[in-house]
């Protein structure tokens, strides 16, 4: 379905409807995800009665409602896996009596050290490794077909394996080949689920999250977030840029402690080289966006005087915001270099959406109190509602 064929206010109003089944930040982040759709749409058709009324609606929906402790889906799944939790799991499928006790004891020890997602396993192959080297895998990235990996293989080294460690990916690897199909992989992998599900609840009873097979690839990449550079990082997981692990996954405190981090496998130089250049290259993107739109605004604006501008934004409660090469300068100094990029990509959306906001709210002011200034407080409410 495409955008321009999508009905605006009963699509708003169903969002509205389920908003008391997610929590606070899902709920923000729906929301913001609708406005910013509702602004490109209001662009091709300025006066559509439909996309007006459905973006009033939804300006005037706060977080009220919500869920606080919400049970859908990730929330109730943890996205840590410590040695400690897993030692007590381990201990317990060896006193029960599924015969599945010890695949999913491989599965969970092999997938906390490498880190790869359910379906690449299958594709996982041990090789001879280089001198200095006890093992390296080479591993189909999942997500390639998409462009949301690096490259369609990734390489893992290991200066320091345990026997065991080693045994138990081995065995993994063997598993997963054994089925002629992703489906039958897939099948597989839930009844995995449903045993770790089973033990978690056993030993946990009170805990809002409990482990889910993913949790042992959150809990290898807050591992290595600890000792290697964002993009290192990237590069052994297989993202495509340094930025996902870093807005998807746990922060690095979650992970081991650093005694446990001797088994966490090693980046490949090209592929951490092609992590980069895919950075360089949205960076350089995002520039040349900025300068097109500035070259663009001084082509058509007439020649103003900078200070008497600046003079009269001082007095205006709705104050032009600078131009556009100035605020990303100014958050790029503000985010650092290792934020940037996740926050560039949404920069020139967001901020021809302040622009247009605020010229909406500056109208809209003076139309209606044109006489009375504003209150002491009305910033401080304006930055609020924003």
């Amino acid at each position: 379905m495409k955008l321009e064929d999508l009905y605006w206010n009963p699509f708003v109003g169903w969002l509205i409807f389920k908003k008391p089944q997610w929590s606070s930040n899902t709920w923000a982040l729906r929301k913001a995800s609708v406005r910013c759709a509702l602004e490109l749409a209001l662009e091709e058709r300025p006066s559509d009665p439909d996309i007006l009324a459905a973006q009033e609606a939804l300006k005037l929906e706060t977080a009220e409602g919500t869920k606080k402790n919400s049970t859908e889906t990730s929330a109730t799944k943890a996205k840590a896996f410590p040695t400690a939790d897993r030692l007590r799991i381990f201990a317990a499928l060896s006193l029960g009596r599924s015969t599945r006790a010890r695949e999913l004891k491989d599965w969970l020890r092999a997938t906390c050290v490498a880190g790869l997602r359910p379906i690449e396993w299958r594709s996982a192959v041990l090789v001879p490794p280089e001198r200095g080297y006890v093992a390296k895998m080479v591993v189909a990235n999942a997500k390639a077909g998409n462009d949301r990996a690096h490259g369609e293989l990734r390489t893992l080294r290991w200066r320091d394996l345990s026997r065991d460690t080693w045994e138990a990916i081995s065995r993994t690897i063997a598993i997963a080949q054994t089925f002629s199909s992703d489906t039958e992989y897939n099948t597989y992998c839930r009844k995995l689920q449903e045993l770790l599900h089973d033990y978690s609840h056993r030993l946990w009873p009170d805990r809002i999250e409990h482990f889910a097979l993913y949790s042992c690839r959150h809990e290898a990449i807050a591992s290595a977030k600890r000792i290697y550079a964002r993009e290192e990082v990237a590069a052994i997981f297989g993202h495509a840029t340094d930025d996902t692990c870093m807005s998807h996954y746990p922060r690095k405190k979650n992970g081991e402690s650093r005694g446990g981090l001797d088994e966490v496998p090693i980046p490949d130089p090209d592929e951490v080289a092609r992590v980069r250049l895919r950075a360089d290259a949205s960076l350089r993107r995002v520039a040349e966006l900025a300068d097109r739109d500035e070259s663009s605004a001084t082509q058509s604006a007439p020649n103003v005087d900078r200070d008497a501008a600046q003079e009269e934004a001082t007095l205006d409660p709705f104050p032009t915001p600078p131009l556009k090469d100035e605020r990303l300068e100014q958050e790029r100094k503000r985010f650092g270099a290792k934020m940037w990029l996740d926050y560039s990509k949404q920069s020139k959306l967001g901020f021809d959406a302040l622009d247009r906001s605020i010229e909406k709210k500056r109208d809209r002011s003076r139309e209606q109190e044109p006489e009375e200034p504003h209150g002491p407080g009305f910033r401080t409410k304006l930055s609020k509602e924003e």
